[in-house]
Protein backbone atom coordinates (compact mmCIF):
# COMPACT_ATOMS: atom_id res chain seq x y z
CA UNK A 1 0.00 0.00 0.00
CA UNK A 2 2.83 2.29 0.97
CA UNK A 3 4.57 1.57 -2.41
CA UNK A 4 0.80 2.79 -4.37
CA UNK A 5 0.44 5.94 -2.60
CA UNK A 6 3.63 7.34 -2.92
CA UNK A 7 3.55 6.16 -6.98
CA UNK A 8 0.44 8.22 -7.40
CA UNK A 9 1.77 11.06 -5.65
CA UNK A 10 5.45 11.07 -6.17
CA UNK A 11 5.87 14.57 -6.17
CA UNK A 12 5.71 14.12 -2.24
CA UNK A 13 8.02 11.27 -1.59
CA UNK A 14 11.13 13.94 -4.23
CA UNK A 15 10.24 16.67 -1.87
CA UNK A 16 11.16 14.38 0.94
CA UNK A 17 13.82 13.11 -0.52
CA UNK A 18 15.59 16.78 -1.07
CA UNK A 19 14.74 17.90 2.24
CA UNK A 20 17.36 15.11 3.77
CA UNK A 21 19.89 17.15 1.51
CA UNK A 22 21.48 13.09 2.06
CA UNK A 23 21.85 13.04 -2.25
CA UNK A 24 22.75 15.51 -4.46
CA UNK A 25 19.34 17.49 -6.04
CA UNK A 26 19.91 15.98 -9.65
CA UNK A 27 19.75 12.55 -8.24
CA UNK A 28 16.77 13.18 -6.54
CA UNK A 29 14.00 12.12 -9.25
CA UNK A 30 15.66 8.99 -10.40
CA UNK A 31 16.25 7.43 -5.89
CA UNK A 32 12.92 8.43 -6.10
CA UNK A 33 11.77 6.68 -8.89
CA UNK A 34 13.73 3.58 -7.79
CA UNK A 35 12.56 3.29 -4.32
CA UNK A 36 8.80 3.19 -5.44
CA UNK A 37 9.80 0.90 -7.86
CA UNK A 38 11.13 -1.59 -5.45
CA UNK A 39 8.68 -0.89 -2.96
CA UNK A 40 5.91 -2.04 -5.33
CA UNK A 41 7.42 -4.95 -6.96
CA UNK A 42 8.76 -6.07 -3.78
CA UNK A 43 5.57 -5.87 -1.92
CA UNK A 44 3.78 -8.16 -5.03
CA UNK A 45 6.77 -10.68 -4.57
CA UNK A 46 6.02 -11.06 -1.01
CA UNK A 47 1.82 -11.46 -1.60
CA UNK A 48 2.50 -13.90 -4.36
CA UNK A 49 5.14 -15.49 -2.83
CA UNK A 50 7.79 -15.50 -5.59
CA UNK A 51 11.74 -15.95 -4.87
CA UNK A 52 11.48 -15.51 -0.76
CA UNK A 53 14.91 -16.17 0.01
CA UNK A 54 15.69 -13.35 -2.66
CA UNK A 55 12.54 -10.98 -1.61
CA UNK A 56 12.51 -11.19 1.91
CA UNK A 57 15.98 -9.88 2.47
CA UNK A 58 15.86 -7.16 -0.46
CA UNK A 59 12.67 -5.97 1.80
CA UNK A 60 14.58 -5.96 4.92
CA UNK A 61 17.35 -4.14 3.51
CA UNK A 62 14.66 -1.55 2.27
CA UNK A 63 13.18 -1.25 5.05
CA UNK A 64 16.68 -0.97 7.40
CA UNK A 65 18.14 2.18 4.68
CA UNK A 66 14.69 4.03 4.98
CA UNK A 67 14.37 3.18 9.17
CA UNK A 68 18.12 4.84 8.80
CA UNK A 69 17.67 7.51 6.51
CA UNK A 70 14.47 9.17 8.46
CA UNK A 71 16.50 9.15 11.90
CA UNK A 72 19.31 10.66 10.25
CA UNK A 73 16.61 13.56 8.59
CA UNK A 74 14.84 13.68 11.89
CA UNK A 75 18.31 14.11 14.28
CA UNK A 76 19.46 17.19 11.24
CA UNK A 77 16.02 18.40 11.85
CA UNK A 78 15.63 18.23 7.95
CA UNK A 79 12.71 15.75 8.11
CA UNK A 80 9.44 15.79 10.63
CA UNK A 81 7.42 13.38 9.24
CA UNK A 82 8.11 10.38 7.60
CA UNK A 83 6.38 10.38 4.43
CA UNK A 84 5.48 6.47 4.01
CA UNK A 85 1.95 6.64 3.23
CA UNK A 86 1.83 9.93 1.10
CA UNK A 87 0.19 12.21 3.77
CA UNK A 88 -2.84 10.51 3.61
CA UNK A 89 -3.11 9.10 7.31
CA UNK A 90 -1.55 10.94 10.25
CA UNK A 91 1.21 8.95 11.53
CA UNK A 92 3.39 10.54 14.39
CA UNK A 93 7.15 9.84 13.00
CA UNK A 94 8.08 7.66 16.56
CA UNK A 95 5.27 5.42 15.42
CA UNK A 96 6.09 5.25 12.01
CA UNK A 97 9.73 4.10 13.15
CA UNK A 98 8.01 1.69 15.52
CA UNK A 99 6.18 -0.04 12.98
CA UNK A 100 9.22 -0.52 10.89
CA UNK A 101 11.10 -2.01 13.44
CA UNK A 102 8.29 -4.09 13.89
CA UNK A 103 7.83 -5.22 10.30
CA UNK A 104 11.76 -5.74 10.43
CA UNK A 105 11.63 -7.99 13.30
CA UNK A 106 9.11 -10.25 11.52
CA UNK A 107 10.19 -10.50 8.32
CA UNK A 108 13.78 -11.53 10.19
CA UNK A 109 12.04 -13.89 11.90
CA UNK A 110 10.96 -15.70 9.03
CA UNK A 111 14.43 -15.20 7.54
CA UNK A 112 16.02 -17.04 10.39
CA UNK A 113 13.38 -19.89 10.72
CA UNK A 114 14.36 -20.71 7.01
CA UNK A 115 12.85 -20.32 3.61
CA UNK A 116 11.82 -23.12 1.43
CA UNK A 117 13.22 -22.69 -1.66
CA UNK A 118 10.81 -23.52 -3.99
CA UNK A 119 10.87 -24.46 -7.71
CA UNK A 120 7.27 -24.87 -9.14
CA UNK A 121 6.77 -20.57 -9.68
CA UNK A 122 4.33 -19.71 -12.21
CA UNK A 123 4.40 -17.50 -15.02
CA UNK A 124 1.65 -15.35 -13.97
CA UNK A 125 3.82 -14.66 -11.15
CA UNK A 126 6.85 -13.11 -12.70
CA UNK A 127 4.29 -11.33 -14.84
CA UNK A 128 2.92 -9.59 -11.92
CA UNK A 129 6.06 -8.28 -10.77
CA UNK A 130 6.59 -7.12 -14.01
CA UNK A 131 3.03 -5.45 -14.45
CA UNK A 132 4.59 -3.55 -10.87
CA UNK A 133 7.11 -2.48 -12.13
CA UNK A 134 5.82 -0.75 -15.26
CA UNK A 135 2.95 0.10 -14.12
CA UNK A 136 4.29 2.51 -10.89
CA UNK A 137 7.12 3.85 -13.13
CA UNK A 138 4.11 5.11 -15.26
CA UNK A 139 2.35 6.81 -12.39
CA UNK A 140 5.38 7.73 -10.50
CA UNK A 141 6.64 10.08 -13.74
CA UNK A 142 3.02 11.47 -14.64
CA UNK A 143 2.54 12.11 -10.43
CA UNK A 144 6.33 13.75 -10.35
CA UNK A 145 4.23 16.49 -13.05
CA UNK A 146 1.20 16.34 -10.52
CA UNK A 147 -0.62 14.41 -8.46
CA UNK A 148 -2.92 11.89 -9.89
CA UNK A 149 -5.10 11.58 -6.79
CA UNK A 150 -5.08 14.22 -3.87
CA UNK A 151 -4.27 11.48 -1.00
CA UNK A 152 -3.27 14.24 1.63
CA UNK A 153 -5.97 15.29 4.48
CA UNK A 154 -6.24 18.51 3.15
CA UNK A 155 -7.80 17.61 0.14
CA UNK A 156 -11.13 19.67 -0.96
CA UNK A 157 -14.40 17.35 0.29
CA UNK A 158 -12.76 16.17 3.25
CA UNK A 159 -13.58 17.31 6.92
CA UNK A 160 -11.11 19.80 8.36
CA UNK A 161 -9.57 18.76 11.14
CA UNK A 162 -10.63 21.81 13.94
CA UNK A 163 -9.88 19.74 17.14
CA UNK A 164 -6.19 19.87 16.29
CA UNK A 165 -7.09 24.11 16.30
CA UNK A 166 -7.76 24.69 19.55
CA UNK A 167 -11.15 27.05 20.43
CA UNK A 168 -10.50 28.64 16.84
CA UNK A 169 -13.58 27.10 15.65
CA UNK A 170 -15.85 27.40 18.73
CA UNK A 171 -17.39 30.38 17.02
CA UNK A 172 -21.04 28.72 16.20
CA UNK A 173 -22.26 32.17 13.94
CA UNK A 174 -18.84 31.58 11.83
CA UNK A 175 -19.21 29.75 8.41
CA UNK A 176 -16.16 30.55 7.00
CA UNK A 177 -12.17 30.13 7.43
CA UNK A 178 -9.25 30.81 5.47
CA UNK A 179 -6.42 28.39 6.90
CA UNK A 180 -3.55 29.80 5.03
CA UNK A 181 0.07 27.52 5.93
CA UNK A 182 2.96 30.00 5.94
CA UNK A 183 6.62 28.91 5.99
CA UNK A 184 10.17 31.04 6.84
CA UNK A 185 11.50 29.50 3.88
CA UNK A 186 8.75 30.39 1.66
CA UNK A 187 9.59 33.60 -0.87
CA UNK A 188 6.51 34.39 -1.53
CA UNK A 189 4.89 34.38 1.97
CA UNK A 190 5.30 37.97 2.74
CA UNK A 191 3.72 38.70 -0.53
CA UNK A 192 0.32 36.74 0.54
CA UNK A 193 0.49 38.51 3.68
CA UNK A 194 0.04 41.54 2.31
CA UNK A 195 -2.98 40.64 0.16
CA UNK A 196 -4.32 38.75 3.36
CA UNK A 197 -4.08 41.70 5.52
CA UNK A 198 -6.03 43.67 2.85
CA UNK A 199 -8.30 41.29 2.63
CA UNK A 200 -8.79 41.10 6.81
CA UNK A 201 -9.53 44.66 6.83
CA UNK A 202 -12.09 45.07 3.48
CA UNK A 203 -14.29 41.89 4.95
CA UNK A 204 -15.76 40.31 8.15
CA UNK A 205 -17.72 37.22 6.59
CA UNK A 206 -14.58 34.34 6.45
CA UNK A 207 -12.40 34.32 9.44
CA UNK A 208 -8.62 34.45 8.26
CA UNK A 209 -5.92 32.50 10.18
CA UNK A 210 -2.22 31.75 9.63
CA UNK A 211 -1.03 28.56 10.16
CA UNK A 212 2.59 28.83 11.47
CA UNK A 213 5.09 26.46 12.13
CA UNK A 214 5.95 26.40 15.92
CA UNK A 215 10.45 26.76 15.05
CA UNK A 216 8.71 30.43 14.06
CA UNK A 217 8.44 31.57 17.82
CA UNK A 218 12.31 31.44 18.46
CA UNK A 219 12.87 33.42 14.99
CA UNK A 220 13.07 37.30 15.07
CA UNK A 221 12.07 38.90 11.76
CA UNK A 222 9.97 36.13 10.47
CA UNK A 223 6.50 36.38 8.25
CA UNK A 224 4.46 36.58 11.41
CA UNK A 225 5.79 40.04 12.57
CA UNK A 226 3.64 41.53 9.93
CA UNK A 227 0.46 39.60 10.36
CA UNK A 228 -2.48 41.25 12.00
CA UNK A 229 -5.16 38.24 11.97
CA UNK A 230 -4.98 35.84 14.28
CA UNK A 231 -2.26 33.08 14.39
CA UNK A 232 -2.32 29.92 15.50
CA UNK A 233 1.14 27.94 15.63
CA UNK A 234 1.51 24.07 15.29
CA UNK A 235 4.37 21.26 16.12
CA UNK A 236 6.46 20.97 13.21
CA UNK A 237 5.12 16.99 12.49
CA UNK A 238 1.42 17.92 12.45
CA UNK A 239 2.45 21.31 10.48
CA UNK A 240 4.10 19.59 7.58
CA UNK A 241 1.61 16.84 7.74
CA UNK A 242 -0.81 19.05 6.71
CA UNK A 243 0.88 21.32 4.11
CA UNK A 244 3.87 20.13 1.78
CA UNK A 245 3.99 23.25 -0.38
CA UNK A 246 4.45 27.15 0.72
CA UNK A 247 1.83 28.62 0.99
CA UNK A 248 -1.03 26.53 1.20
CA UNK A 249 -4.55 27.92 2.08
CA UNK A 250 -7.76 25.89 2.25
CA UNK A 251 -11.19 27.52 2.58
CA UNK A 252 -13.54 25.71 4.87
CA UNK A 253 -17.35 26.09 5.03
CA UNK A 254 -19.03 24.51 7.33
CA UNK A 255 -16.56 22.06 8.44
CA UNK A 256 -15.47 20.75 4.70
CA UNK A 257 -12.60 21.71 3.19
CA UNK A 258 -14.22 23.58 -0.09
CA UNK A 259 -11.12 25.32 -2.37
CA UNK A 260 -7.70 24.38 -1.74
CA UNK A 261 -4.43 27.19 -3.44
CA UNK A 262 -1.03 26.88 -3.54
CA UNK A 263 1.35 29.31 -5.47
CA UNK A 264 0.42 32.61 -6.68
CA UNK A 265 -2.71 34.26 -4.61
CA UNK A 266 -5.96 33.59 -5.98
CA UNK A 267 -7.41 36.73 -7.38
CA UNK A 268 -10.93 35.30 -7.23
CA UNK A 269 -10.58 36.13 -3.20
CA UNK A 270 -9.81 39.94 -3.96
CA UNK A 271 -13.56 40.01 -5.51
Amino acid sequence: MSGILKAINAKLFLDQLSNLKLIPESFSPFITILVIELECALGIALIVRIFPENVIPSTLFILLSGFGVTVIGKLNKNIHTCGCYGHAMWIPLPISLLLNIAYMMILSWIWLIGIENRNDYHLWQVFLILVAIAGSGFLIRQSLIRPLWDITITRPGRKFKSNWFGDLFSDPEQKQYLMVFLNKQCPICKEWVIHLNYLFEKQQQIKIIAVLNSDLKTIKKGVQESIIFDQIYLPPSRFYFMAQQFPTALLIENGIIVKKWGGQFPAELLD
